[in-house]
């Protein structure tokens, strides 16, 4: 869920992780992908951190 909720706010502009939270509140697509769920700003951030590897492109 977390990666999809990445996916689809950087391919919208949407980068820092407060942006992203406020996103899981006001955005119905986002409402839709978190499935009603609100992650804090924090567990996007580690989650983020955590995968860099994983979800960055290959060089």
């Amino acid at each position: 869920m977390l990666l999809a909720l990445l996916v689809y706010c950087y391919s919208h502009g949407i980068f820092p992780s407060c942006r992203i939270e406020k996103a899981t509140r006001s955005d119905v697509t986002v409402c839709c992908i978190c499935a009603n769920r609100h992650p804090d700003h924090d567990t996007i951030c580690t989650f983020r951190v955590r995968n860099k590897a994983a979800i960055s492109r290959p060089s």
